[in-house]
């Protein structure tokens, strides 16, 4: 929640118009979250997450897209691409790559839509970063810098 609201901060401070799903805690169905965005005529969809595993060796970010069901695949392929690069980069993150998967959120939405997983909260080099507000920032400029480039491209 602390790096969505980081770069919900970044993205209105460079003019874009930034809707979230929830300010606090609260939890959302994914259904909830998927129509909020299509309510609201989003551009792009990014859903933060942290990861966990049964090992304490699965370490690293992730970016997930939907070629499913999703009509905007390739944009959401794109977009994917260019969060997970500058979280490898910018936050020093193992890579896990960009995978093609039919999570809920990704797949039900009409737009780019991507899944983030920023590290892996079971893996103790992963913990010490999501845990530090250094690299809540490195994480959200990450994803910002993502979506800059991602607009760029267009």
């Amino acid at each position: 929640l602390k790096v969505s609201k980081l770069v919900e901060g970044k993205l209105k401070n460079a003019g874009a118009k930034v809707l979230t799903t929830r300010s606090s805690d609260a939890y959302l169905t994914l259904e909830q979250r998927t129509d909020y965005a299509k309510k609201h005529y989003a551009e792009a969809f990014v859903s933060i997450h942290v990861n966990s595993a049964g090992s304490t060796s699965a370490k690293g970010s992730e970016v997930y897209y939907d070629s499913s069901t999703n009509p905007n695949a390739t944009e959401s392929r794109l977009l994917a691409n260019k969060i997970q690069e500058n979280l490898v980069k910018g936050a020093n993150m193992s890579d896990r790559g960009v995978k093609d998967q039919r999570f809920y959120v990704i797949r039900n939405n009409n737009v780019a839509a991507v899944l983030v997983e920023l590290g892996f909260i079971t893996n103790p080099d992963d913990f010490k970063k999501l845990s530090s507000e250094q690299y809540m920032e490195l994480y959200a400029e990450a994803i910002y810098q993502g979506l800059v480039q991602y607009y760029a491209a267009q």
